[in-house]
């Protein structure tokens, strides 16, 4: 026996159990930042199918000449605070807010 082998070898142990930590999380912070951006992504893109469909239906309503709805073409708030939490429930909410909006076109196609 060596003096001093058995702290060598707890050494090495010590080292590649931290370095195999530390990459694992670093591999989950990366999975993490991909999952917000992501969502990020949804979000922004579902703001733009929004007020594409809001623009559309008011040059619709333009062109026909028709009375505007009672605010259903509101150029309220936008809905789309779930770009700025990240919170799944307020991007659920978003979601169902489109597709409202979405009934509301099929419905006003119809006249």
């Amino acid at each position: 026996m060596i003096p001093g082998a058995a702290d060598k070898d707890l050494m090495t142990k010590a080292m590649a159990t931290s370095e195999l930590e530390h990459l694992e999380e670093t591999m989950l912070q990366d999975k993490i930042d991909m999952t917000d951006y992501q969502r990020t992504q949804a979000d922004l893109e579902d703001q733009i199918a929004r007020e594409s469909l809001m623009s559309y239906l008011k040059d619709l309503e333009r062109d026909s000449g028709a009375p505007p709805d009672s605010g259903a073409l509101d150029d309220g708030p936008s809905t789309s605070s779930a770009v700025a939490t990240s919170s799944g429930a307020a991007a659920a909410g978003g979601a169902s807010g489109l597709y409202e909006e979405l009934l509301a076109a099929q419905s006003l196609g119809k006249r």
